[in-house]
């Protein structure tokens, strides 16, 4: 992954359980500065990666996401689909995630955010379909943070 700047990972067909190199790799990415999209989905047990990153995304969930908080991300964002469902982030919120998007308005359900990382930059979210339809602004204002300072 180090010749790259950006790394889509989009996870339905990722592995639960990825190798101790795979990891690595993605650990060395980001300490090289890279910037990781880690798309999850449905995953009832959890998706490696995420767990291995701190974020946990498990679970199948269904709706739109209307709740957002304000930031680069979000701004003027609407809503956000979960059509053929998406994970959440189960268990406790690390301190070091910021969560931008919430699938109720009770914000019990987060499924999006950005999570603090010394060197690299991490996007992470819990569907794929949602992202597939390149909806708008999300996706325009997520590249621009992709490659603002």
């Amino acid at each position: 992954l180090g010749p790259y700047f950006l790394v889509i990972r989009a996870g339905y067909f990722a592995p639960p359980s990825y190798t101790a190199a795979e990891l690595a790799e993605y650990r060395a990415f980001l300490a090289g500065g890279g910037v990781l999209w880690q798309v999850s989905d449905v995953h009832p047990s959890g998706d490696g990666l995420s767990g291995a990153l701190g974020v946990n995304m498990s679970g199948a969930y269904f709706g739109v996401a209307a709740t957002f908080a304000s930031h680069q991300i979000t701004e003027g964002v609407t809503g956000h689909s979960y059509e053929a469902g998406g994970s959440v982030i189960s268990g406790p919120i690390p301190q070091d995630v910021a969560v931008l998007g919430w699938l109720d308005v009770e914000r019990t359900l987060p499924i999006m955010g950005i999570k603090e990382h010394p060197t690299g930059r991490i996007f992470f979210i819990g569907d794929i379909n949602g992202l597939e339809g390149v909806p708008q602004p999300l996706v325009s204002n997520l590249l621009e943070w992709t490659v603002s300072p």
